[in-house]
């Protein structure tokens, strides 16, 4: 199913919440390392983590969770990131 939205924005039938960001059964984490800090618990923007790392441990593999990153920031790794998780989804905030 093709669905056409307002300013170009199609889906193929992934319903999209908020224009961008794709429907779960899961949770989503959202990752703001300028104003995060990683002993917030990531479920909204004004809680979310400072670091993809700590987003990408607290997720469940096979659990369909999305890591939203937030763009008023650059997000830089120190060291390696294994991604090693099933169905864990990246996403950048428009």
């Amino acid at each position: 199913m093709l669905t056409n939205f307002e300013n170009g924005l199609t889906s193929f039938g992934m319903p999209l919440l908020g224009g961008a960001i794709p429907f779960t059964f899961g949770n989503y984490y959202f990752v703001d390392a300028s104003n995060g800090s990683d002993g917030n618990d990531g479920k909204t923007p004004s809680t979310a983590f400072k670091t993809i790392a700590k987003a990408y441990a607290t997720v469940v593999t096979n659990h369909d969770d999305v890591i939203i990153l937030t763009t008023n920031a650059s997000h830089q790794l120190t060291e390696q990131l294994t991604i090693s998780k099933n169905r864990v989804h990246f996403v950048g905030d428009p």
